[in-house]
């Protein structure tokens, strides 16, 4: 009996998903019949043209979509991340050419109508993309984005009697663009018993271009509407008075979080609706927890095992039903994160002081090389010296043993002269002359290989 229990309790799970699924196919296949009946009503003025990524336009949305995603705003939620499907870009020729007269009768000067070099392009500074998602709770709010994708967004007036705040309400942050659907989504699944564990994980988000004007925070809580702001054109909430402290998020990115509500609807323009799906991984992880054959380990019971950051602490299993991702609880597991940011930063100076320590060790290396060579090129230039102090040396010897030579060769020539006769004899002066030209011309010559020799060894020096 407990099989077949079981058997039927998994079958009646597979029909809930399969009729969720089917109900999300025969919505999405709606929404594209309705498109295709605007195209053809419209005659072409309306038109929506399906992104790739080769458009120029194409990674502008998501790069815009994923920049104002925060994971900690969904914490209550397990969402981790977002996948986006599809993105159709809205060609509306009359929502358009309204934008641009009202935005030109804003921007223009009247006096100077046929000088174009008078339009202030100061206004471009007050353009902005902002997010809308629509509100279920609304009378007739599951179809108003096809009225807006043709015919705009409702006047002020008309959401002011429909009980919400008298202006059209957009946001920069997703969360807080979806806060209405995620809430009423929510609320609905859990009268189901097998339902997704995250009902609202398909959407489709508009995102418009907006003039802001004139713009002020909101003075308190109470309802905005155009008679309480009578000269500014739009009004903001920062994220703390659109969310209660204890749904609100500590992340950075929430201060730059804000709810803007603009009382023209003429200046808010829908170009673009993006098709996306929250990414949740906490179903696929208790599964993998829950199945030892894939893991090779039987989390729910195992041997006691210290806890890395107090060991006196012992670990012998885990709660796989309630095991999670991005969830912190108590005081405690705030104090191991301390510590590990404690630990990853001594490892960061640690790893940053080993880098520096191996450029000194290199540098230090390279100078004891440049040393060494320096030394080997300075008892090199030693020994060369050497030897020419030798060769000069030994030719300064032979300069004297060839000067002596010579002293011997002139007394032999002179007592040679002495021996001869009268009538043989030269003339003395010439024989001097003689001699004295030729004991110059060999002083010369050594002379000069003297100096060459000083010459190489200052070149070597």
């Amino acid at each position: 009996m407990t099989k077949i229990r079981k058997e039927t309790t998994k079958k009646i799970k597979i029909e809930c998903y399969y009729n969720e699924a089917t109900a999300r196919i025969k919505k999405s296949a709606d929404v594209i019949v309705n498109r295709m009946l605007i195209e053809i009503e419209s005659g072409g003025n309306v038109r929506f043209e399906e992104g790739s990524p080769t458009d120029i336009w194409f990674s502008s949305c998501p790069d815009l979509v994923l920049s104002r995603f925060c994971a900690s705003d969904y914490k209550d939620h397990n969402v981790s991340g977002i996948k986006i499907h599809r993105i159709i870009r809205i060609h509306n020729r009359m929502l358009r050419t309204w934008f641009d007269d009202i935005l030109s009768s804003i921007v223009d000067d009247p006096d100077g109508e046929y000088y174009p070099c008078n339009r202030n392009t100061g206004y471009r500074k007050l353009l902005e993309y902002l997010f809308w998602m629509q509100d279920p709770q609304l009378s007739n709010g599951a179809n108003e984005q096809g009225h807006l994708l043709e015919e705009g967004f409702l006047e002020a007036q008309t959401y002011s009697d429909l009980g919400r705040d008298g202006a059209v309400s957009l946001s920069n942050s997703l969360s807080l663009a979806d806060r209405h659907r995620i809430e009423h989504l929510t609320k609905n699944g859990k009268n189901s018993d097998y339902s997704d564990s995250c009902p609202f994980r398909y959407g489709q988000l508009v995102i418009s271009k907006v003039y802001l004007g004139k713009s002020v925070k909101a003075l308190d809580d109470r309802q905005i509407s155009k008679s309480s702001y009578p000269k500014i054109d739009a009004v903001f909430k920062p994220r703390k008075m659109c969310i209660s402290i204890e749904g609100d998020t500590l992340c950075e990115c929430s201060a730059r979080q804000c709810e803007w509500y603009l009382f023209d609807n003429r200046l808010v323009l829908p170009e673009y609706v993006v098709e996306f799906e929250y990414v949740t991984k906490i179903e696929r992880l208790r599964a993998l927890l829950q199945d030892p054959e894939v893991t090779k380990i039987n989390f729910a019971s195992f041997d006691d095992l210290p806890l890395p950051l107090d060991p006196n602490i012992k670990v012998n299993g885990i709660c796989v039903e309630k095991a999670t991702l991005l969830k912190w609880r108590g005081l405690e597991a705030e104090r191991y994160q301390t510590a590990l940011d404690q630990r990853a930063n001594a490892l960061n100076s640690r790893k940053k002081l080993e880098n520096d320590i191996k450029d000194l060790r290199q540098q230090a290396e390279l100078a004891v090389f440049v040393k060494e060579d320096a030394v080997i090129q300075f008892k090199h230039v030693q020994v060369q010296m050497n030897d020419n102090q030798t060769e000069l040396d030994e030719m300064q010897a032979s300069m004297k043993d060839i000067e002596r030579k010579l002293e011997n060769y002139k007394a032999d020539v002179l007592k040679l002269q002495e021996d001869l006769p009268a009538s043989d004899r030269r003339n003395p002066e010439a024989e001097r002359d003689e001699l004295y030209i030729f004991t110059l011309f060999t002083s010369l010559s050594f002379g000069g290989v003297i100096l060459m020799l000083k010459f190489k060894t200052m070149q070597n020096l």
